[in-house]
């Protein structure tokens, strides 16, 4: 074979691996391309899809919370102190006990359910017959058994108002009813109780009930 041939098959053999060997890396990079375009669609599929979802949830706890509004007012007897404050337009109001010493009202939203004390209800009212001290030693021994915590509050306290200074309770009020809070204020001799019986009233009670509350002492 002459010189000529021989420069000829070796480039055209050299020619051939490279051909091959750009193919192999071709089809080798496609394929990584593809896998990634692959992974990556579903990335982003997902986060789309969970961004949607939170937006939903977003949406639906803003229109609950909208619902709301504008806030009803309740406006106990005034016998009992003429007790006002603001609550959840959505909540129903039901009239449970009323007698010379006191009176009971609950609320929950829609239809208020039968009421008994481990119902769940987002608000309950009550002016009882009794001491303050009286009342505050009854949940003071469930605080020393851990079962309640007990703080100082300034219900309905303003920057013009300092509010009526109280004994709030939270944690767990009976067996049923774990993640309640119960709010104790002097009412002449009387008492009155203002309790939630769940966490997912807790913002109502807090950013509503107690800061528009008010009493004739």
């Amino acid at each position: 074979m002459d010189k000529s041939k021989t420069v000829f098959l070796v480039a055209s053999v050299v020619f051939a691996l490279t051909t091959i060997l750009g193919l192999v890396g071709y089809l080798s990079t496609s394929t990584e391309v593809e896998k990634y375009k692959t992974e990556s669609d579903t990335i982003v599929s997902q986060a789309v899809g969970a961004a949607k979802l939170t937006q939903k949830e977003e949406d639906t706890a803003h229109f609950f919370e909208e619902a709301k509004k504008p806030y009803a007012e309740y406006v106990g007897p005034s016998d009992f102190g003429s007790i006002r404050f603001n609550y959840p337009k959505t909540w129903s109001v039901y009239n449970s006990q009323l007698s010379q010493t006191g009176y009971e009202v609950v609320f929950y939203p829609g239809i208020v359910p039968t009421v008994s004390d481990t119902t769940v209800m987002s608000l309950r009212l009550a002016v009882v017959g009794k001491q303050y001290e009286t009342a505050l030693s009854e949940y003071e021994a469930l605080v020393a058994k851990g079962q309640l915590r007990a703080t100082v509050v300034n219900v309905g306290q303003t920057d013009d108002f300092a509010g009526y200074e109280g004994i709030r309770f939270d944690g767990a009020i009976n067996e049923t009813l774990l993640e309640g809070t119960i709010v104790i204020l002097k009412l002449r001799d009387k008492t009155i109780l203002i309790r939630s019986d769940a966490a997912q009233f807790a913002l109502d009670f807090d950013d509503i009930i107690l800061p528009s509350f008010r009493y004739l002492e």
